[in-house]
């Protein structure tokens, strides 16, 4: 387990605009807890350390990170659903929050093992951002296009190689979709993280990844991965070259990353709108928003209703796809 304590100096000062509503001057009163269920040092846990420096000056009170891998981030999430619901613990989500969640779900296990519902059990605040999903190959491979790897996938069907993070990870999810609208049979390669199955892409060891566009484009840039195509109605502003996954051929591919924050379901209202204002003002800052653009993300509408509409279309498509693909949770 691994705690960060993110504390920025200079703290909005009295003159200043008064961020936290009158009626609920008392909250937070102490510290706030933030827990996110991956490691940290990668993007979810930077880009949270950026929010979260801007968000002590709005709620005057430091934010404590804890880093609590495992479980597909459920370990953190169930923590956070078992916590005092007064608004002083927050779930940092992301995409695996949906995927794993789905799938303990179908077969029960989260509810055996201890007894909560990830959905039910946490309350929607804000949204930060989405990001494209994208298809990468090793920068020296034949496969330059979508074109290309649905020829070769078709040609050899079952042949073609795909890493992911994990069985039943998002990656997992992509690559499943891919298939199911192009009518390919690949063969899944699951990894224990995107870092291995990058690096197995890199060696030439499996053909391709599914991946966040963040992961892997500092070596798409440097040439040493090829991003084919990218999720999302428009092409990349990081690189508008790119084209989306609809322009070469695959529509209905709507998976994006993303990163959002929740709290307990019985948590009051009056709180979850303190922190979702406070989040709202953090993301028009140009230093957040930067860093969020920087990152192949797209600031988010970040209202609890948004973010409740998000997370449900989200929930059915991965109930959708795991029942269609037969996906089942890594054991």
């Amino acid at each position: 387990m691994m705690k960060r304590r993110i504390f920025i100096g200079g703290l909005a000062s009295v003159a200043g605009a008064a961020v936290v509503p009158a009626r609920a001057q008392a909250y937070p009163d102490k510290p706030v807890k933030a827990l996110l269920g991956l490691s940290a040092g990668g993007g979810a846990d930077a880009l949270s350390r950026v929010l979260f420096r801007s968000l002590e000056s709005h709620l005057r009170q430091p934010i404590v990170l804890e880093n609590r891998p495992g479980a597909g981030t459920t370990l953190a999430a169930e923590a956070v659903a078992r916590s005092d619901p007064d608004g002083q613990t927050i779930y940092v989500a992301t995409g695996s929050y949906v995927t794993s969640g789905v799938l303990l779900q179908q077969r029960g296990t989260a509810l055996q093992r201890t007894g909560i519902d990830l959905f039910s059990s946490l309350a929607p605040v804000s949204l930060m951002f989405t990001a494209p999903y994208c298809v990468a190959v090793n920068g020296t491979s034949d496969i330059r296009t979508i074109e290309d790897l649905l020829t070769l996938a078709r040609r050899a069907p079952g042949q073609v190689t795909y890493a992911s993070s994990g069985m039943g990870s998002q990656p997992h999810f992509a690559g499943e979709l891919f298939q199911v609208l192009t009518r390919t049979k690949l063969l899944h390669v699951p990894y224990r993280g995107l870092g291995p199955a990058i690096i197995d892409v890199l060696g030439g060891q499996v053909q391709l990844v599914f991946s966040d566009m963040n992961s892997v484009f500092p070596r798409h840039r440097s040439g040493e991965l090829r991003i084919l195509a990218v999720t999302g109605r428009a092409r990349a502003a990081l690189a508008p070259n790119i084209p989306t996954m609809a322009e070469a051929g695959v529509a209905g591919m709507d998976i994006s990353a993303w990163q959002g924050y929740l709290v307990p379901s019985r948590t009051p209202r009056e709180r979850i709108d303190v922190l979702s204002s406070a989040i709202r003002r953090s993301l028009a800052e140009p230093a957040v928003r930067d860093k969020v653009l920087e990152n192949a993300g797209v600031p988010a509408d970040a209202t609890p209703e948004h973010f409740l509409a998000f997370l449900e279309k989200e929930r059915q498509l991965y109930r959708k796809l795991a029942s269609d693909a037969g996906i089942k949770a890594d054991s």
